[in-house]
């Protein structure tokens, strides 16, 4: 994960180098290989294990560098009012490979370059600006985490979103290549054919260009494996297919939409912004996990004593939440939260 320092101090308050950082992010099992200046910022490459795909992020990182230095974590905060009407109608056929999907409509964009503050952020952190609306769409899933795709809404057919599996359909993918989508694998179609390979790679038909007005900002979740498999197959791997094989916060998608929403009206001066349409099963994704701790076993497992307020300490710096002492005083219940 290559992350920028300014845009990682947005979120967390640090008084530390890059160089510093880096040290400390190595001693806690995360090395930092490369540290480059770029303009006025650092870029930090840092290898994340696959066990930890809530670091694929900046604020994922910033979480982490707040536990490691005793810091404070400050959300992005993105609300906007949303007009009480449908734009667009949104049906899910394979509910056990997408258990999730939201369509959000942005009214009244511009198209057209980005500002200078968003190009040198996504450039430091290894991404090529496009244009306005793709980048908030990289900026945000480099911020939160989610992925998210957005399609030209005047040219999904039917104004229809149906999120099923494909029956041998081509389509052609924004880079140019033709896809023949293979009955296994999901599809993002309007009401007659395939707009996007989900999780992958949208489709050049649905493509936002200078003349889009309004778009719909897709924000899912999408069964792992059938993302991998349809990444492999096709030979395709992007930022959004790294992350939805690996893991995306099942209860992040309000955070994302929201402040996807609030840059579209910033930087691409949307006019508005319509209803949701979501679907969502209830899920197991969704329950709240919890683990007990016994506390006097900490040491034993360690190899040192390990003070209980330490304990305490330790693990509500990581986010998790002490919601009941056991039987022992040395039993305690943590709930965890859903991006860890």
């Amino acid at each position: 994960m290559r992350i920028s320092l300014n845009w990682l101090k947005r979120y967390v308050d640090i008084d530390v180098s890059a160089q510093e950082l880096g040290y400390r992010l190595t001693m806690a099992g995360f090395p930092v290989p490369s540290i480059e200046a770029v303009g006025d910022d650092f870029a930090l490459d840092v290898e994340v294990t696959s066990n930890r795909p809530d670091l694929l992020s900046h604020l994922g990182m910033a979480r982490e560098v707040a536990g490691l230095l005793g810091a404070a974590v400050r959300l992005p905060e993105s609300k906007l009012p949303v007009l009480d009407r449908d734009f667009i109608e949104v049906e899910v056929m394979a509910p056990d490979l997408c258990p999730r999907y939201t369509a959000r409509i942005i009214l009244g964009v511009k198209v057209g370059p980005s500002p200078s503050w968003l190009v040198k952020l996504l450039e430091a952190a290894g991404q090529r600006a496009v244009n306005n609306v793709v980048d908030v769409t990289n900026f945000v899933m480099l911020e939160c985490g989610q992925p998210l795709h957005a399609f030209d809404l005047a040219k999904l057919r039917g104004r229809k979103i149906v999120v099923r599996r494909a029956a041998g359909e081509s389509m052609t993918a924004i880079d140019g290549k033709v896809l023949v989508i293979g009955t296994d694998e999901l599809a993002i179609c309007d009401a007659i054919g395939p707009a996007a390979l989900a999780g992958v790679m949208g489709g050049l038909e649905s493509e936002v260009t200078t003349s889009t007005r309004d778009i719909a900002l897709e924000c899912a979740a999408f069964a792992p494996v059938a993302i991998r498999a349809a990444a492999r197959a096709h030979q395709m791997r992007s930022e959004a297919s790294f992350r939805f094989e690996r893991f995306v916060d099942p209860r992040g998608e309000r955070l994302a939409l929201d402040r996807a929403a609030a840059l579209l009206v910033e930087v691409c001066g949307a006019a508005s912004v319509g209803m949701d349409r979501i679907f969502a099963l209830p899920s197991s994704l969704r329950d709240t996990p919890a683990i007990e701790l016994r506390t006097d076993r900490v040491g034993r497992v360690l190899g040192v004593d390990v003070d209980v307020c330490e304990i305490r300490a330790i693990l509500a710096s990581l986010g998790l939440h002490e919601t009941r002492v056991g039987a022992s005083a040395a039993t305690t219940r943590w709930t965890v939260p859903s991006w860890r």
